[in-house]
């Protein structure tokens, strides 16, 4: 599986973070950093800048699922 997309921001970090893991929790790791970049992405700032209410948009528009 290819891990190697590229984040806008902490790029190395994500990677490591995927890295740790192997088989299908690989699988979960990466689907969660993808679904945190695009908001990142969305905000125009890293998740460590974001307010309150970028937050509060994050939470709202996530599908959980198991």
């Amino acid at each position: 599986m290819n891990t190697k997309d590229t984040f806008l921001y902490h790029d190395d970090l994500k990677q490591k973070y995927i890295d740790t893991a192997t088989g299908d929790v690989k699988i979960v790791f990466k689907s969660r950093v993808t679904i945190l970049d695009k908001y990142e992405q969305e905000f125009g700032k890293d998740m460590l800048d974001w307010s309150v209410d970028d937050f509060s948009t994050f939470f709202k528009n996530l599908k959980y699922r198991s």
